[in-house]
């Protein structure tokens, strides 16, 4: 969506509508399921330097098997949850009055590597998120969670912490229960982001549309 996002609640859907249409022509009677890359604009990062997922390297990029340098917002980031469930908001709303409404049945927000909602960094070994934005709000999870209890400066598990376990790749959570919380918290923040834009979509097309993302490789990650 980044060829359609042009700034801050400014949009030109005419790429997406390109791609609609030369889908329809080639099948008219066709139902269409709109895949949206919600990559990150450059001017969204521009102007939103702090809000940036950092590495725990102190990096804020991962370069990719395209040999590009990717940049992302924090999970934590309200600024980005917002500006994105504006523009899908606005998208549904161009979609519905256009000539091809009756076509478009679902709609299918896609983010991060592959569009499948898990970090850039994975896949390449580095460790997220450590910007402060994402410390204040797992250190206001854990104050909920934990109201007893008095945390450390730094709340987050470094990365030598979380690539270590009590047996193999396992944790006892006696032992590890910093580094269990934080996974808690950092895969809400991803299920929650998901289902919030869903939400978004359901809500603007009056619980008309499918909606649904891919997710869960909790096997291999």
């Amino acid at each position: 969506m980044t060829d359609c996002w042009k700034g801050e609640n400014q949009y030109d859907f005419a790429p997406m509508e390109a791609v609609i249409r030369r889908t329809l022509k080639s099948d008219p009677q066709g139902r269409l399921i709109l895949r949206l890359r919600l990559d990150t604009p450059t001017w969204w990062i521009e102007r939103h330097p702090d809000q940036v997922l950092r590495y725990a390297d102190g990096t804020d990029s991962v370069k990719v098997h395209s040999g590009m340098d990717v940049k992302t917002p924090s999970l934590a980031s309200m600024s980005w949850r917002r500006d994105v469930e504006s523009l899908l908001r606005a998208l549904v709303i161009h979609v519905q009055h256009s000539d091809y409404a009756d076509r478009v049945v679902g709609y299918h927000p896609a983010l991060l590597h592959g569009g499948e909602w898990f970090q850039e960094g994975t896949l390449y070994g580095k460790k997220a998120d450590y910007l402060p934005v994402m410390e204040r709000a797992f250190r206001e999870w854990l104050q909920a969670k934990h109201p007893q209890e008095t945390f450390p400066e730094n709340v987050i598990p470094t990365a030598g912490q979380r690539n270590t376990g009590d047996i193999g790749h396992l944790r006892d959570p006696a032992k590890s229960r910093p580094i269990l919380d934080y996974y808690e918290f950092y895969n809400n923040q991803f299920a929650e982001q998901a289902e919030d834009y869903c939400r978004t979509i359901k809500e603007a097309t009056g619980g008309k549309a499918i909606t649904g993302f891919y997710y869960g490789y909790s096997l291999i990650l």
